[in-house]
């Protein structure tokens, strides 16, 4: 997708005091992890040990010149998508988003997870498609919005506003975070790592591995092979996809217990990890969208009956907590 796709604007004020926070506090050069800064016409942000230059468009910061061949088509895909909603209002980008996420109960987590941290930390956002978890966060912890789509962070910076100075938007490669080391205190990511092939998943370790603090919370929902769901593709003589290519993405569902084991041994095992479950009544892959979403309901059934739910729900929610932080 070009930047033709979209209408550009020059970043306002509260956008670049935003970034100038964010190059002060995290933001590395993601080739020479050398110092930025912005350019004198503010229109890109320089790096002054190997002089490189990274453009600003329509308030987002671009990385990625590039990079990220082993999910090229993913990227492909998603800025095409995005290009086909340029000219759309919030409400209808909500309304797009509500087709494929359970818009209520995921902004109600979001809200409480962003609730646990100071309004001095960084909260890392991978995947941070069109920003709207974080629509209504003008205050508390500054969010750092991650995203090798350029189409889906332009739309983002769209439905959070110029005046959000509380979320930075950043094309970069998740394989290669432009991160400052032991800088972030929590990681929030949703259905994002189900996607990364087996060679960007390993670099993406490494890199949170460096990047978050000693005390940190990681939270990310990923797309659950419940066993419901594998009987009604089997009633249609299909099969859920679980793992491999679907379309231009790779896909990998995994359990709450397979992605227990996956982090038990990220920092040295020195963490707690807990599972849960969510979307246990939203299946936009079945038309189930419901109007008015039970989210009392699916708060009780998630925390007295977490074997049952297991069986329908939609997504796995696990979270990292290192040892110092409360559960």
């Amino acid at each position: 997708m070009t930047a033709r796709s979209f209408t550009l604007y020059p970043p306002g004020r509260e956008i670049l005091d935003a970034l100038r926070e964010a190059i002060k506090d995290i933001l590395v050069c993601p080739v020479c992890q050398g110092t930025l800064s912005i350019g004198e016409a503010t229109l890109d942000v320089r790096c002054a040990c190997c002089q490189r230059a990274y453009p600003i468009q329509d308030g987002v910061l671009i990385f990625l010149q590039g990079q990220s061949e082993a999910q090229d088509g993913d990227r492909r895909f998603r800025d095409a998508l995005a290009a086909e909603h340029v000219r759309s209002d919030s409400k209808t980008l909500l309304e797009i988003v509500a087709r494929h996420h359970c818009v209520p109960i995921m902004q109600k987590q979001a809200e409480k997870f962003h609730a646990r941290f100071d309004p001095r930390e960084w909260i890392l956002d991978i995947g941070v498609g069109y920003g709207w978890h974080w629509a209504d966060r003008r205050k508390g912890a500054r969010i750092l919005g991650i995203d090798m789509s350029l189409g889906n962070l332009v739309l983002a910076r769209h439905l959070l506003g110029r005046e959000n100075n509380r979320v930075v938007l950043v094309c970069a490669d998740a394989a290669a975070l432009p991160i400052r080391e032991r800088s972030i205190s929590g990681l929030w990511s949703v259905q994002i790592f189900q996607h990364f092939p087996p060679e960007v998943l390993h670099s993406v370790l490494a890199g949170l591995h460096r990047i978050l603090k000693d005390e940190f919370v990681m939270e990310l929902y990923n797309l659950n092979p419940a066993l419901l769901h594998r009987v009604i593709y089997r009633l249609f003589g299909k099969r859920l996809p679980c793992k491999g290519k679907v379309g231009p993405m790779e896909l990998t569902r995994l359990s709450a217990g397979e992605w227990a084991a996956f982090w038990q041994p990220f920092r040295r095992g020195r963490t707690r990890i807990t599972c849960g479950y969510s979307e246990l009544f939203f299946h936009p892959d079945l038309r189930i969208r419901p109007r008015r979403y039970p989210i009392g309901l699916e708060e009780t059934l998630v925390a007295k009956v977490p074997r049952l739910t297991a069986l329908f729900d939609r997504q796995v929610q696990v979270r990292v907590v290192s040892d110092g932080q409360a559960a």
